[in-house]
């Protein structure tokens, strides 16, 4: 690859704005040009590197995508409702019908996560947090915004999930939510670094409160 060559492919990443050119970028003749980049890119690799890029083949296994990419292979139609709850639950059934759930969280539990779970996203990261808190069956669980990076419906289900598991042992749960707040048997409002009030949930979500006031501004 001449100086020239290398200077432009290393400045094409920085050509595109997919939030400014979302449409008519990629054409056919383009995309051919990609492809025929691509090939060419495989064919010229030097021996050394070609265990560091996983290539697309539709025959084989690609180590670097997760199962369900490897399964769909495409990007997720987050339009069609539920969408992403569907397919999983159809890959779920697939893995059970074959036999292959048990496999799977081997191999799962295998995957390199990176350093501080670096390779991970937020979500992630915090689901595997509170599974290895639970994991250790503590006599005082302490949850500091443990679910803050996932939808409403995911962060109640959750909750709800870990106070039945836990019943008889202690929970305290400081929430990013504060309609939260309804799920514990004890509620405690911090404000400006100090105890502002303490009770049930029922007794302080009344007019005049500071957890009313929250409860309004949320």
């Amino acid at each position: 690859m001449t100086e020239e060559d290398r200077v432009a492919l290393m400045s094409l990443p920085f050509k595109v704005i997919v939030a400014q050119h979302r449409l008519g970028i990629v054409t056919e003749e383009l995309q051919q040009k990609i492809l025929n980049a691509r090939d060419r890119f495989a064919t010229d690799l030097p021996s050394e590197l070609r265990s560091a890029i996983e290539f697309f083949d539709a025959e084989t296994y690609n180590a670097a995508a997760p199962l369900q990419d490897n399964i769909l292979f495409g990007k997720m139609a987050y339009g069609q409702a539920e969408g992403p709850h569907r397919v999983g639950a159809l890959i779920a059934e697939t893995l059970d019908n074959l036999n292959l759930r048990g496999s799977v969280m081997e191999a799962g539990l295998e995957f390199q996560v990176g350093v501080g779970g670096g390779r991970l996203s937020t979500v992630q990261r915090q689901k595997l947090s509170l599974a290895r808190a639970l994991l250790k069956r503590p006599d005082l669980l302490v949850a500091n915004e443990a679910t803050s990076a996932m939808d409403p419906t995911v962060q109640d289900r959750i909750a709800e999930t870990i106070l039945k598991l836990r019943d008889g042992k202690g929970v305290i749960w400081i929430v990013n939510r504060v309609s939260m707040a309804a799920k514990f048997d004890k509620v405690i409002v911090f404000a400006e670094g100090r105890v502002k009030e303490q009770g049930r949930y029922e007794d302080l979500n009344r007019d005049g409160t500071a957890l009313y006031e929250m409860l309004r501004s949320a």
